[in-house]
């Protein structure tokens, strides 16, 4: 086979560089007369001289037939022959090099990576030319890097191109994508590159009996601690606060003492020390951080001397959400204060509706009802004031009568939505004794009768007032907005549970505001990708640990992506193990390069041109 220049055009840059030759030559030959003063001085005797003569005329057409011959190698050579031999008679490779998590683990100042990259260039140079390879990446997903081809150049770019990802290796989705890579393919090998540190079971079960495995695990060193979560959420009182926490594991065997910085925006907002015995887990929260809305930031600074061998998961990063615009629908007639309350939160849009104009709260995520009722249950949460039953309309109570002149007896002041409000004073001209039901939460009470109750209905939750705020004073207290503001915030917001960053080995589904199809993708190492818009939100499955700027319509948006199984942060290596046994390190090796005879041809074209050098040099050829 010729993969280089085709015989036609070989035997035209043969047949050129020969006539120049053969020109080159007969110039050569004609050499100038030269006068010298007494030609005895160089010639001992005619004969000798005529001999001398003879003999270089014969050696001038051996020189002429040398250059030739060195001309017809190199341009055999430039054709690139190969032994025809079927180019199904060649090996089909599956290169499957694990860039998890784990393998940026260092090994005497080297990653696992950099050392399965190495022995994956080895692997390429020793294939033969009618070998095939691809490269695929065993990440949270396999990804071929290369197709299945004997193009070295484009293996070694593709082995180059490896980093290491903040992912777990999902081994037995790679052994799948290798067995439809390598189905029906002659001679078939699949090479794993890794450590074995893998999540599940480094076993190779799944691979076809037909193919075979070679497998090279690396590295040596176990001890590590990491960061295995980090979170934040918002108090659901005071949205402009939130709390912090960071969940630290020693993955080694030996106790190790760090500290634990926490930041945002770059300035230090707490630092705790740590001792962590070995495979134990620390949690380290901090509470109460204004200014909530922010990036923040966890670092692990090891202060024991010892050397931790991964680096990547000593940081971690998270953000809160921006705060929600809470839509409000407030039905009353005319309640001035009430009104003014629930403008004081600027992420309260209220809107005002008579009792007559109220048909539904669809649209809205809450609802306040203003000593009226609807005529059926609100479709959303609702805040209560004064429910009196009518006929044909809905109430959350049922009413036994009415209480003159209650006094506040009774508070659960370690309640979040009473807490330090001084209503014992207040002063309320009649209320209704309601009957409350299994599950509801008495918050406020007079000697008789409820005052403020927190419950469910219909499957919605609701916080009622048991008297009319024109028939108290209330609304003139300072305590009445902080109320209306707590209890809008309880009502609207679902219970306040950590808002985990998007972890690297899910999907992550990011709220994006347009009608575009796709949207950008910036991750923390710049690199800008596409993520297609399904349902409102981006979906995209994060590879690295940190901050990603989402940019729509809207502008810019910025989500954290934590680090994924708690396993990642284990670097021991492992073992490969194939139906129960475990499979020893085996270098694999091609067909080589002997089927490449160019290299041959230059190499006896060097050899002829040395000899003709020679020669010509010890007046052989003269």
């Amino acid at each position: 086979q010729w993969l280089g220049l085709s015989p036609l055009l070989l035997a035209s840059v043969f047949g050129t560089a020969a006539a120049a030759l053969i020109a080159l030559h007969l110039v050569r030959r004609h050499r100038r007369e030269t006068i010298v003063p007494f030609l005895d001085l160089f010639v001992k005797d005619a004969s000798e001289a005529r001999a001398l003569t003879f003999l270089s005329r014969k050696l001038l057409w051996l020189s002429l037939l040398l250059v030739l011959a060195i001309a017809a190698l190199v341009v055999v050579a430039s054709g690139d022959p190969r032994f025809d031999r079927g180019r199904g008679a060649g090996k089909s490779v599956v290169l499957a090099i694990d860039v998890s998590r784990s393998m940026g683990a260092l090994e005497r100042g080297t990653s696992r990576l950099d050392l399965a990259k190495r022995e994956a260039r080895r692997v390429v140079a020793s294939l033969g030319p009618t070998d095939r390879a691809a490269i695929v990446s065993i990440g949270a997903e396999p990804e071929g890097r290369s197709a299945l081809t004997d193009d070295r150049s484009s293996l070694l770019r593709a082995i180059d191109g490896l980093e290491v990802e903040d992912v777990h290796d999902d081994l037995q989705r790679t052994i799948r994508f290798a067995n439809e890579i390598l189905a029906g393919k002659p001679r078939a090998s699949l090479i794993v590159l890794g450590d074995g540190a893998t999540r599940d079971a480094a076993h190779v079960d799944e691979l076809d009996r037909a193919i075979a495995i070679h497998t090279t695990s690396f590295g040596s060193a176990s001890e590590n601690v990491g960061i295995i979560a980090f979170a934040a959420r918002r108090y659901r009182r005071d949205r402009s606060q939130a709390e912090i926490r960071a969940v630290i594991r020693n993955a080694g065997t030996e106790s190790r003492e760090c500290e634990i910085v926490l930041e945002s925006g770059g300035r230090p907002l707490d630092v705790r020390r740590v001792t962590i015995a070995g495979g134990d887990v620390r949690e380290v929260s901090l509470r109460h951080v204004g200014g909530a809305g922010q990036s923040f930031t966890a670092r692990i600074r090891p202060v024991d001397g010892k050397v931790d061998v991964l680096a990547t998961d000593d940081v971690a990063y998270t953000t809160l959400p921006p705060r929600p615009t809470t839509r409000v629908l407030v039905v009353s007639d005319d309640d001035l204060y009430l009104e003014a309350a629930t403008y004081l939160d600027e992420t309260v849009e209220p809107t005002l509706v008579a009792p007559s104009a109220y048909t539904t709260a669809d649209g809205f995520d809450l609802v306040v009802f203003d000593a009226t009722l609807p005529t059926t249950a609100p479709s959303v949460p609702a805040l209560y004031f004064a429910p009196r039953p009518v006929a044909g309309h809905f109430a959350p109570f049922e009413v036994r009568r009415d209480v003159l002149a209650p006094a506040v007896t009774r508070v659960s002041r370690d309640d979040a939505l009473m807490r330090h409000l001084d209503i014992d004073d207040v002063a309320i001209a009649r209320s209704l004794d309601v009957v409350t039901v299994r599950g509801d939460e008495v918050l406020a009470a007079s000697r008789t009768s409820p005052l403020v109750v927190r419950g469910t209905r219909e499957g919605r939750r609701f916080i009622a007032v048991s008297f009319d705020l024109r028939e108290s004073d209330l609304p003139l207290r300072m305590a009445f907005p902080v109320f209306v503001v707590r209890a809008i915030e309880e009502l609207a917001v679902a219970p306040g549970e950590f808002e985990d960053s998007f972890r690297t080995d899910t999907i992550a589904r990011i709220a994006v505001s347009t009608d575009a199809a796709r949207v950008a993708i910036i991750d923390p190492r710049g690199h800008r990708t596409e993520a297609p818009v399904v349902d409102g939100r981006a979906v995209f499955r994060p590879r690295w640990v940190g901050l990603h700027r989402v940019l729509d319509s809207d502008g810019e948006r910025i989500v954290a992506a934590g680090l994924g199984p708690v396993d990642e942060t284990a670097v021991r290596p492992g073992r490969y193990h194939r139906h129960g046994r475990a499979l020893r390190n085996a270098s694999f090796r091609g067909t080589g390069v002997h089927r490449r005879p160019w290299t041959w041809l230059v190499v006896a074209a060097m050899i002829l041109l040395g000899f003709e050098w020679l020669s010509h040099h010890r007046r052989w050829t003269a």
